[in-house]
């Protein structure tokens, strides 16, 4: 007899579109009891299996949804004791927040399955955790309980210059409160949308996880999320969003890009074990963005044409950006031993992808705004060939 244990109605299933929730349908055979001479038991799905059907679930729904994925495996995990164990715990691992109310519910949520296993108020499987800064200044001492937490992605779009490191300090303390596991099992680090990459930021870093191998910070973004749009471009946005970040450090936070990286390098020394470093800062001066309006206004090229397109720009400063890139990776790659790959962003890059690392999308290719380096065992740093 066929069961299904997805609970699903027995009408005809949908077509798959982009428009319908990914849904999770497993059948199962059931046999009669056996008679116990017979020496036969009654066959079921081996657990591995089940843990991997939950993952395809949920990785499938993240992709497709904005929504919780959660709500691809209700009816998985409402089936038997054991499937919601299999399922709880394949959700729990990669935690993402969504909203303040979404993450007063996720907490409920894993304070009833610590309840029904461990039973010491510690989230142990929880690998992975993502959020908007925001969401997390509502109750952040709940973060004590991330005691085996390897990857933590955080967006600090809501921050400004002034709450910046008074957020990131506070967020680090309550995950290292009760638990200094996490400062070693923390081996990968996103903070993304900083209002300001500085030295006080990244030695916060390196003193609170001195054991995390791959570090992304980004600063562009801020100014990316209002990029040339056409006629439509808000001026008074790129204003604002210019008054309260720093995508470029150079000339205003430090005078060169050597003196830059110098004191980046140092900052970091203590990332014994830092393997891969994104710093997606410009290495171009902070007025580029000005100095192309005015050469599209010289040229009677329409304003909004976005920096990556204009030729003027990258004949006039493409090349001292990109001399700055590679002097600065080469600094970098002194000061930290394990360094073997380091990052920038910049406007001047060949490279074009379909990727999700681009950043605007334009006649089906997408911009790849991310400069890599390779650091070789002289601790030279080489530009990665443009494709």
């Amino acid at each position: 007899m066929l069961r299904t244990l997805s609970r699903t109605r027995s009408q005809p299933l949908p077509k798959r579109n982009s428009h319908h929730q990914p849904f999770l349908l497993v059948t199962a055979i059931d046999f009669l009891p056996c008679r116990q001479e017979s020496g036969h038991t009654t066959p079921c799905i081996p657990a591995e299996i089940l843990d991997k059907i939950v993952e395809f679930a949920l990785t499938t729904s993240a992709l497709e949804s904005m929504v919780d994925p959660f709500s691809s495996i209700t009816s998985f995990s409402l089936v038997s004791s054991t499937f919601r164990q299999i399922s709880l715990r394949r959700y729990l691992r990669d935690v993402v927040v969504r909203s303040r109310e979404h993450w007063d519910w996720l907490y409920q949520l894993m304070m009833g399955y610590d309840t029904r296993t461990t039973g010491k108020g510690r989230f142990i499987g929880i690998r992975s955790f993502s959020s908007n800064s925001s969401f997390l200044s509502f109750h952040p001492s709940r973060l004590a309980a991330f005691t085996n937490l390897q990857t933590l992605n955080l967006n600090l779009e809501n921050e400004g210059l002034h709450t910046q490191h008074i957020l990131t300090t506070t967020i680090f303390k309550h995950l290292l409160a009760s638990n200094s596991n996490c400062s070693s099992s923390l081996v990968k680090l996103v903070l993304n949308a900083v209002p300001r990459i500085d030295n006080s930021l990244l030695s916060l870093i390196a003193l609170s996880f001195p054991l995390v191998s791959i570090l992304h910070i980004t600063s562009t973004d801020r100014v990316d999320s209002y990029d040339w749009v056409g006629n439509e471009l808000c001026w008074c946005c790129i204003d604002d969003v210019l008054d309260c970040s720093f995508h470029s450090a150079v000339p205003e936070m430090f005078p060169t890009a050597e003196e830059m990286a110098t004191r980046f390098g140092v900052a970091l020394r203590p990332l014994t074990r830092l393997q891969h470093l994104l710093l997606g800062v410009y290495l171009s001066d902070e007025g580029l963005r000005w100095k192309h309006i005015l050469n599209c206004l010289q040229a009677n090229a329409p304003p909004h044409q976005a920096l990556e397109d204009c030729i003027s720009c990258r004949e006039l400063y493409g090349r001292e950006v990109r001399r700055r890139e590679e002097v600065a990776s080469d600094i970098i790659a002194s000061e930290i031993p394990s360094l073997k790959t380091i990052s920038w962003h910049s406007y001047f890059n060949n490279m074009f992808s379909r990727c999700p690392s681009g950043i605007r999308e334009e006649g089906g290719r997408e911009y790849v705004r991310s400069v890599d380096f390779d650091v070789l065992e002289d601790r030279e740093a080489t530009r990665r060939d443009m494709i």
